[in-house]
């Protein structure tokens, strides 16, 4: 008592009890997850302490601000961040000392960049058919492709991509991280186009030339092909092997035979379909044989004067008469020709057709001889005898001519 200073006895006094309550451990390492993500945005954290126990999130390892409490936190990162968690005893309020708090991990992973331009390769085909593209990413990293800038679905990963195409196509490749599995973002993607390339057309009938020759030897053939393409020679409809290239091509040929004309483009190297070859004809007409023997009537004159010849071809075919078996010069034309000679002449005749102009070969024709015939004297006055009668009678005259000759009597000169 203040007053009397008395006290209460030892055996009555009251227990009061100063406690010490436990500081509650930091969640361990196995009882934290972290979490990444690609690029800014949320990255959902755990840990988990004890039971009867409250999570506290922290900025750092000393902050005395709680950022949230419970097992899960749901930051909005642009960067990767650690954040510490203690444990809060939910009876005794006790927490983590603050050197003690365990770190928990949300990452953020930046997303790839796509192949650069020098990275990629587009391809092309003529017309239809399978086009070969290829990308290249960075070493550890996947190739995948698209169909569109903003396609969620992969056609196909890998470094190249052989797609069918019917028409010039655009696919999009990005770069996926085999480590983290982060990716190229959409509107990064790098394009690939798959080139699609007219199939030129052949030369129409109107663009080529047929040409024809007489027997065997060279035929000048031509075609011609759009601006920008260059024509080429086949051999067949199918044939793989070009003979010559150009507007004109001069084979050398001994029967008539057909050649086939395609466009090759000059810039993307796309030809002609072997089954839309454009036809080339080069024509061996036949060369027409001179007139035989017996269809050739030779003539005479005696003395100079106009001969009568004549010679017949076959039907289609025109007499054609020389005056000499080498000569290019026609004299005339026709079965028949009559010229007028001094001396015994040999003309030629050769046959030409009236369709192809073909003619008989200088070599082949046939001679035609025009012969003058001596003109005999008449008997000398030493081979003429005279006769004479008394009165009226029956003479008797005699003359003699050559040898193979003979007399004729004529009452006047």
């Amino acid at each position: 008592d203040n007053t009397t200073t008395c006290e209460t006895a030892t055996g009555s006094r009251q227990g009061v009890i100063g406690t010490v309550n436990p500081i509650p451990s930091a969640p361990s390492a196995n009882n934290v997850v972290g979490a990444s993500r690609c690029e800014s945005g949320v990255v959902t954290l755990t840990a988990t302490c004890s039971t009867g126990q409250t999570v506290q999130w922290y900025a750092s390892q000393s902050s005395t601000s709680v950022l949230t409490t419970g097992t899960s936190y749901a930051p909005s990162l642009t960067a990767t961040t650690t954040y510490y968690v203690g444990c809060k005893d939910n009876t005794t309020t006790c927490e983590t000392t603050t050197g003690t708090r365990q770190g928990v991990t949300g990452t953020v992973n930046p997303n790839l960049p796509a192949p650069s331009s020098s990275n990629v390769q587009g391809g092309a085909v003529c017309g239809s058919g399978v086009v070969n593209l290829s990308a290249v990413c960075s070493s550890g990293q996947t190739v995948q492709w698209y169909a569109s800038q903003t396609s969620t679905s992969v056609l196909t990963t890998g470094t190249s991509y052989a797609p069918s195409i019917t028409a010039t196509t655009t696919y999009f490749v990005g770069c996926k991280d085999n480590t983290t599995t982060c990716e190229t973002a959409t509107n990064s993607r790098q394009a690939v186009v798959g080139t699609v390339n007219p199939i030129p057309s052949a030369p129409s009938a109107g663009n080529v030339t047929n040409n024809s020759r007489c027997g065997s030897g060279i035929v000048n053939l031509s075609a011609t092909c759009s601006t920008g393409q260059t024509v080429q020679w086949y051999a067949s409809q199918t044939s793989t092997t070009v003979l010559s290239t150009g507007t004109s091509y001069a084979p050398s040929i001994a029967a008539t035979t057909t050649y086939y004309v395609g466009c090759k483009d000059n810039t993307t190297t796309c030809e002609t379909a072997t089954n839309s070859r454009q036809t080339v004809v080069g024509t061996v007409n036949p060369i027409p044989s001179a007139p035989s023997s017996s269809n050739v009537t030779n003539g005479a004159v005696c003395g100079s004067g106009v001969v009568n010849l004549t010679a017949t071809c076959t039907t289609g075919q025109t007499v054609q008469w020389y005056a000499s078996q080498s000569s290019t010069s026609v004299l005339t034309t026709g079965t028949s020709y009559a010229p007028s000679i001094t001396a015994t002449t040999t003309y030629f005749v050769g046959c030409k057709d009236n369709t192809t102009t073909c003619e008989t070969a200088t070599g082949s024709r046939q001679g035609v001889i025009g012969t003058v015939n001596p003109i005999p004297s008449a008997p000398s006055a030493n081979n003429v005898v005279g006769a004479s009668r008394c009165e009226s009678g029956v003479v008797t005259l005699t003359a003699t001519c050559s040898t193979g000759q003979t007399v004729q009597w004529y009452a006047s000169q």
